[in-house]
């Protein structure tokens, strides 16, 4: 009998614990803050014309990106290119006030044809491959493409896809770390951060090349990092 007593005032917690989530996921207050990447005057997202022996060169956004993903979401994408031939692709998707802007490339990659293969956790230094301590860790997608080179006659490619989230002040490769912090910044603070996607997507692998396409992809990702993410962010 006596538990029974405590079942409205458990019942009016769970209300509003339910009411506070509802408000934090559907409010959208003006963002706070700067981003933890670098910006233009405009606020988009910059990437380096060049730096080591890449060169870049800027990609165009699709139409269906821009229809798409709300109207303040803001991009940068350069294919780099180095001395060797090597290509990469680098692309930042940054969010404004809606939360639509970011999501999983799990979900979009089955859509554009892509197989996912593997998938796992690899942590790249950003200094001295031996020494460093300072580890950005990252997801990193094997995925697949069939492409038709004549009737009745394909061929599969594989590449690799690593990316990881941005936010004011530190980084994570988990969706779901990300959906945490920033559903407590809006319950707790009242603040919508603006959450950056980097990708980085190499050229295909060739058969046997595996190990030595991941290092090229560590290098890049090592060497790109300080040149569009602010001071501010700590890499975790």
């Amino acid at each position: 009998m006596e538990s029974k007593s405590y079942q409205p005032y458990i019942l009016s917690l769970g209300l509003m614990v339910l009411a506070s989530l509802v408000i934090a996921l559907t409010v959208a207050p003006a963002p706070v803050g700067d981003a933890g990447v670098m910006v233009d005057g405009e606020g988009n997202p910059v990437l380096p014309e060049r730096f080591g022996d890449w060169v870049g060169e800027d990609q165009e956004i699709t139409q269906e990106e821009i229809t798409t993903l709300p109207a303040d979401t803001r991009f940068a994408r350069k294919l780099y290119r180095n001395s060797e031939g090597r290509l990469m692709l680098c692309s930042i998707v940054l969010s404004g006030s809606d939360r639509g802007s970011i999501h999983r490339p799990e979900v979009c990659l089955p859509g554009q044809g892509f197989v996912i293969q593997d998938s796992a956790l690899e942590s790249v230094p950003l200094g001295d491959e031996e020494a460093s301590e300072r580890l950005l860790s990252t997801r990193r997608l094997l995925i697949s493409k069939e492409f038709e080179l004549r009737p009745n006659q394909s061929i599969e490619f594989f590449r690799y896809y690593y990316y990881w989230f941005v936010g004011s002040d530190l980084t994570t490769p988990h969706h779901g770390d990300r959906l945490y912090r920033a559903t407590l910044d809006r319950i707790l603070h009242n603040l919508s951060h603006r959450w950056a996607y980097v990708t980085v997507s190499p050229d295909m692998i060739p058969p046997g090349k595996e190990s030595e396409i991941a290092a090229v992809c560590r290098d890049f990702i090592r060497e790109i990092f300080p040149h569009f993410h602010r001071d501010a962010v700590i890499p975790r």
